[in-house]
C-alpha cells in the first residue's frame, strides 16, 4: 500500500522513519527519506518477515533514544491519527511505539530475570546440599539406633549377670 505512493502522507514518512532507525541495528541511517523507505519495503514479503522476526530484546539503546526524542514528542505519531492516512501506517506506526516501549520494559526486567536466575541456581545448589544432609542425618540416626539397641542388649545382660551373682 505505501510503497505505490510517490510522496507519503504527512507524517507517514516519520513512520518509515522509524521503522529503518530500528532496523539500522545501532546506526542511525543517513537517508531516512521517503526513497530510502520504499527500497526498504521493495520486497514486501522480506520487509514483512524482518519486521516480524526483529530482535527486540537486542533494541539498540541509540534508536530507542532517537525515536523518543524526534517521533514520541510528536502528537501525530499515534496509530489512531496514522490510521486515517494509512491502514499500513497505523500498524508500522504501533510496532515502533510497542518495541521501544518493550524495549524500555525489558531493560528493568532483564537484570531481575538474571538475579532470578542466580537466586534459583542457588537454590538449586542449597537443596541439593539439604538433601545430602536429611540422608547423612537419617544415616546417623540409624547408627544410633543400633547402638542404643546393643546398649540396651548390653544393660539387659550385665543387669541379668548381676541378678545371678
Amino acid at each position: 500500500e505505501l510503497k505505490a505512493l510517490s510522496s507519503p502522507p504527512a507524517g507517514v514518512d516519520d513512520v518509515t522513519a522509524g521503522v529503518m532507525v530500528l532496523m539500522g541495528g545501532g546506526k542511525i541511517p543517513k537517508d531516512l527519506s521517503w526513497g530510502a523507505a520504499k527500497k526498504l519495503m521493495a520486497n514486501i514479503d522480506a520487509f514483512l518477515k524482518t519486521l516480524v522476526e526483529y530482535d527486540k530484546d537486542n533494541t539498540p539503546v541509540t534508536a530507542c533514544e532517537w525515536i523518543e526524542k524526534n517521533l514520541f514528542t510528536q502528537e501525530k505519531f499515534n496509530p489512531e491519527a496514522m490510521k486515517a492516512k494509512s491502514a499500513a501506517a497505523a500498524g508500522m506506526c504501533g510496532w515502533v511505539i510497542n518495541v521501544v516501549k518493550y524495549y524500555r520494559i525489558y531493560e528493568v526486567v532483564e537484570p531481575k530475570r538474571q538475579l532470578l536466575a542466580e537466586a534459583n541456581v542457588k537454590l538449586d545448589e542449597a537443596n541439593s546440599k539439604l538433601t545430602e544432609v536429611r540422608a547423612h542425618v537419617a544415616s546417623l540416626e540409624e547408627q544410633l539406633a543400633e547402638l542404643s539397641r546393643q546398649f540396651e542388649e548390653a544393660t539387659a545382660e550385665k543387669n541379668e549377670a548381676v541378678a545371678q551373682a
